[in-house]
């Protein structure tokens, strides 16, 4: 049975103190909590810790690995999960645990995340097919400009993918949208900080001036289900619209109200988070995990 496996580890978790370490273990705890419920449809053996900071589980179609890896990738911001994704054939057990399947799909994972630790990378993805190298080269040509953002621009990007998740059908979007919240929140209470948690002198602190925050998400947007509600096809529709032209090719993903809302958010203008959507390069990073969700469902149903 061909199945999609996904594993990932905690970055640099043998430098943290005890005490970092467990919050870092049990933020991730609570995202892939939120993971297993809202993207249920798409995932076989739901997300769980295998050992130390590990966690494993496996989906119905790569599509699905890469759009959750980028909701971890979100949410877990300031700490960073290392992951492999793999293709492959499953050896199902009769315990409904990740820990106890296995097959070339987990195989493929774990050596698609040793080779992203071995070269630095965040992200790779494995299937011993002839997409691989393309669908690789998109992921890490995202995570290279992901580095190279400020501060403030890392905050935004994660801002708009949580905020207009790169979505598949069969998503729980209600669930959704209750468990992103406090992440969203999270990451507009940093933005007016100092990389060391203090506040910026010229900065405006944010910090837990949000209480009302799930009500003005929605309210802010006006129509919600137009940001939220997508899925694949949508998606990769949205980078080749008419409207753009050759333009779509450098990444035309994020819709005004949702630059609108995050300058609300943030207080600031919304022309001000166009320019750090611009010179972050988040349209093209978006485009560019869409670009590579697509591949990588094309080559594994060949």
């Amino acid at each position: 049975m061909t199945n999609t496996a996904l594993i990932l580890d905690i970055k640099g978790s043998k430098n943290m103190s005890n005490d970092e370490r467990a919050h870092a273990q049990e933020k991730l705890y609570d995202i892939i909590n939120i993971i297993n419920s809202v993207y249920r449809e798409k995932i076989k053996y739901k997300l769980e810790f295998s050992g130390g900071d590990g966690v494993e589980g496996s989906f119905a179609d790569p599509s699905s690995a890469i759009r959750c890896y980028t909701f971890i990738m979100s949410a877990f911001h300031p700490y960073v999960a290392r992951c492999g994704i793999g293709i492959g054939d499953l050896v199902e057990m009769p315990y409904e645990s990740s820990n106890m399947a296995d097959g070339p799909s987990y195989h493929r994972a774990n050596d698609a995340l040793s080779l992203a630790k071995a070269r630095g990378y965040e992200l790779l993805f494995m299937s011993d097919g002839e997409g691989d190298r393309f669908i690789n080269q998109y992921l890490t040509v995202a995570q290279m400009l992901l580095s190279g953002q400020s501060q403030k621009q890392r905050i935004v990007n994660n801002i708009v993918f949580l905020l207009d998740p790169l979505t598949f059908p069969g998503m729980d979007m209600i669930g959704y949208r209750g468990g992103a919240g406090a992440y969203i929140e999270e990451s507009a209470g940093s933005y007016g900080q100092r990389p060391d948690g203090a506040a910026g002198a010229r900065e405006k602190d944010v910090s837990g001036a949000y209480p009302e925050f799930g009500r003005y998400k929605f309210d802010a947007l006006g129509n919600g289900e137009a940001v939220f509600d997508e899925c694949l096809p949508f998606d990769v529709r949205r980078l080749y619209t008419k409207k753009y032209g050759d333009e779509a090719l450098m990444g035309r993903t994020i819709d005004g109200k949702v630059q609108t809302a995050i300058g609300r958010m943030l207080g600031v203008s919304s022309e001000n988070v166009r320019q750090m959507i611009n010179k972050g390069h988040v349209d093209t990073i978006r485009s560019l995990f869409i670009s590579a969700s697509a591949m990588a469902v094309h080559f594994s149903e060949r």
